[in-house]
């Protein structure tokens, strides 16, 4: 039951990062200065 839980967590990490990319992808083809903002935001430290 755990390892079918933790395989349906990551199948989900998986999608969600898909999504994200595609979302991304749209808002620098929109904003790209907005998308850079963004993007320098979340690999701060």
């Amino acid at each position: 039951k755990l390892l079918r839980l933790r395989a349906h967590r990551y199948a989900d990490k998986a999608l969600l990062n898909r999504k994200m990319e595609i979302l991304l992808g749209t808002l620098v083809a929109i904003d790209p200065a907005r998308a850079a903002v963004l993007c320098d935001t979340q690999h701060k430290d």
